[in-house]
């Protein structure tokens, strides 16, 4: 036991994890962020004179279009190259948090060239 103590003594909990398993822990927190901080479409959108179906149809609309130019910039299938599985799984995160985000951007700009404004 003392042996063991001595080991690993000073090291932070991070130094003492495999490659993989920081790069769980890393996913997992950095989704909860995500998560906490994730407006998207939480709130609702407001537009002078505009019915329920038509502020539908436009949220459609900017949803496919963000969605559409978001997987453009990072596709889905993208080639990472022969960096091994660790790389491979960041770079992997990396694009799933761009897309998102530039998901977001992208539709909430659409809806406020359409003329609408965040209610809250």
């Amino acid at each position: 036991m003392a042996a063991t103590y001595l080991k690993y003594c000073g090291r932070r909990p991070t130094q003492l994890m495999a490659p993989n398993m920081r790069l769980a822990l890393l996913t997992l927190v950095m989704s909860l962020g995500l998560v906490a901080g994730a407006k998207g479409e939480a709130a609702s959108w407001d537009k002078p004179g505009a019915t329920e179906g038509i502020i539908a149809n436009d949220m459609s609309q900017c949803r496919a279009s963000a969605e559409k130019e978001a997987a453009r910039r990072y596709p889905y299938n993208a080639n990472y190259g022969a960096g091994g599985s660790y790389s491979t799984s960041m770079s992997q995160t990396r694009d799933w948090m761009n897309r998102s985000n530039t998901r977001d951007a992208l539709f909430n700009d659409c809806m406020e060239l359409k003329g609408y404004r965040r209610s809250q």
